[in-house]
């Protein structure tokens, strides 16, 4: 069975952590993110779940993630040599064919100047992997209501 090395990446508004062990993602964009407003437009929390995967006869040996708003690198996570001194069984199923290693970043107080796009990117010892990105749309505000004027609720 064949088995590519990629990146998947899931943008949401949260992540929570609950006490069974379980991982709740709250808000979770599908294809972009519509903002109304003026520029700039913060955003005061942006969180993504990154999971890599590999082949188990090629296991990751170095990962680099960078967060990119289209060419500025935003947040960079460089995995410690220990995660690959793991036993494989520990990154993925002990039946699969491949390793997957999963984290989440969080990005704060992301000021949007314009349409852009947010992607992540890994470097790895075989050179670089790209996930899908999230459209990030800015939408003009609504004008205005002038006195009189109805405004539906």
């Amino acid at each position: 069975m064949f088995c590519p090395r990629y990146i998947h990446t899931l943008f949401c508004d949260d992540v929570r952590y609950e006490s069974n062990g379980k991982v709740t993602l709250v808000g979770a964009y599908q294809g972009g993110l519509n903002i109304q407003g003026h520029t700039p437009v913060t955003l005061a929390r942006i969180c993504i779940m990154i999971t890599a995967q590999t082949p188990s006869d090629r296991p990751f040996q170095k990962l680099i993630f960078r967060v990119v708003k289209d060419d500025e690198v935003l947040q960079e996570v460089v995995m410690p040599d220990e995660t690959f001194a793991q036993e494989p069984m520990k990154l993925s199923s002990r039946k699969a064919n491949f390793h997957t290693l999963s984290l989440f970043m969080e990005l704060h107080s992301l000021q949007i100047d314009g349409n852009c796009t947010l992607r992540i990117k890994a470097d790895t010892e075989e050179g670089e992997l790209w996930a899908a990105g999230l459209e990030v749309n800015l939408i003009p505000p609504q004008d205005t209501p002038q006195l009189g004027q109805v405004v539906p609720i």
